[in-house]
């Protein structure tokens, strides 16, 4: 009977260790299981990561290249020649960009643009009308030209002698500071000499150019001159008829000699040119220089 009961008891104790064999088998699998899985997740996290960081160094590596290529366009840039001026290399840069320069002839100077020039005579091709004899001879500033970049005669003053013609006014300009006397005293002395009525012109508004050279008072409006009776520096009575064509100046002179006689005279003709149509640019350029205009000292 003891010998049954302990058969029994042993039986129950290898059936129990082998439960618990088989409980630590299946814990083990269980661990090696979870630690292959984490090994499988760290692996996987690596090579995430290890992308990550490449595709990380990849968009810096970009950036370098872009940064790279924009200072190098920089530099392209930086590599113009740069000046580095000191007083002198300063006063020439002015001197090389300076649109005028200072003219100087014999009898007249200005302030001139770039490549213009003035141009004097001294004999009869500088009158604008002459005395018609092969004895007459021309001396003194008979005429000056100003002279623009392309050449062209932007305007003139030629002598003039041997002048004739009637009184009166077909036409006189009438600005803002016009006397009304002034314009009446035209009108009437035209009418009395019979020729012909006045036709008043009217002109409102600052839209003409003041310009006061060798004793001269000027004012142009677009391509048209109109020059003052006087000095005065009240008013601006317009000059019209012969006066408007021929005016004195007694800043210049020019001497005419006919045999034994000789006599100076300072009556000149001026004239802007208007067979070109020029700018208003070119225009300010020539009044400027007018205003400029003065006698050598």
């Amino acid at each position: 009977m003891n010998s049954e009961s302990s058969i029994s008891n042993t039986t129950a104790l290898v059936q129990s260790n082998n439960k618990d064999k088989k409980r630590l088998l299946i814990i083990l699998s269980i661990a090696a299981v979870l630690i292959i899985l984490a090994m499988f997740a760290a692996f996987i996290i690596a090579i995430a990561v290890s992308r990550n960081s490449e595709i990380i160094l990849s968009d810096k590596a970009k950036e370098q290249i872009l940064e790279n290529d924009n200072i190098q366009v920089v530099s392209n840039i930086q590599k113009e020649p740069v000046a580095i001026s000191t007083n002198n290399d300063a006063d020439e840069s002015e001197s090389d960009t300076a649109e005028t320069y200072q003219s100087k002839a014999q009898y007249l100077a200005a302030t001139l643009p770039n490549n213009w020039t003035i141009k004097e005579y001294f004999d009869v091709k500088g009158m604008a009308q002459a005395i018609d004899s092969l004895g007459v001879k021309y001396s003194g500033l008979t005429g000056f030209e100003i002279i623009n970049e392309d050449s062209d005669v932007i305007f003139s003053i030629r002598g003039a002698t041997g002048i004739g013609g009637g009184g009166g006014c077909s036409e006189v300009i009438q600005f803002e500071d016009t006397q009304a006397s002034y314009i009446q005293t035209i009108v009437s002395d035209t009418a009395e000499i019979g020729f012909g009525p006045t036709n008043v012109i009217k002109i409102s508004g600052p839209y003409y150019s003041e310009i006061s050279f060798l004793g001269l008072r000027m004012r142009r409006l677009d391509n048209s001159i109109y020059f003052a009776m006087n000095n005065e520096p009240i008013g601006y009575n317009t000059a019209c008829g012969i006066n408007a064509q021929f005016v004195m100046i007694d800043a210049l002179t020019f001497t005419i000699e006919d045999g034994d006689s000789q006599y100076t005279a300072n009556v000149y003709a001026p004239k802007l040119n208007t067979d070109i149509n020029y700018q208003e640019e070119t225009l300010l350029k020539l009044d400027a220089v007018l205003n400029s205009l003065k006698l050598v000292n």
